[in-house]
């Protein structure tokens, strides 16, 4: 997706040095891994418990309003077929595999916040 959208950047590891630069101050930054599953979690983790099960939500197309596949199609069809001339098929391929490694609970996928 980064070289998708070259000019839209995903991720912006200066954002401190950015936000200084500009002239915040006392400028904290917390990084929050949020768990795609629960259950690698330890206990005590209770917050990452919570976003990590919100997730488990969204991407189980049988408990949920929300069709995963459309969902992750709504944000890599157009960069990915645009910018880099990825067919249809694809991007539907990469989203099915995408969703298989969110479904695996033995893999210890996390989004970055």
């Amino acid at each position: 997706m980064q070289e998708a959208t070259p000019n839209k950047p995903i991720v912006c590891p200066e954002a401190k040095q950015l936000l200084e630069a500009a002239g915040f101050v006392d400028v904290v930054e917390h990084v929050y891994p949020l768990p795609f599953c629960k259950d690698w979690l330890d206990a005590r983790l209770r917050r990452e418990r919570a976003a990590a099960e919100w997730y488990k939500v969204i991407t189980n197309e049988e408990n949920t309003a929300f069709d995963p596949v459309s969902m992750i199609n709504g944000l890599t069809m157009g960069p990915l077929t645009r910018h880099l001339g990825w067919s249809r098929a694809q991007v539907d391929s990469l989203v099915a595999s995408v969703l298989d490694v969110i479904k695996d609970e033995n893999i210890h996928a996390f989004h970055v916040l």
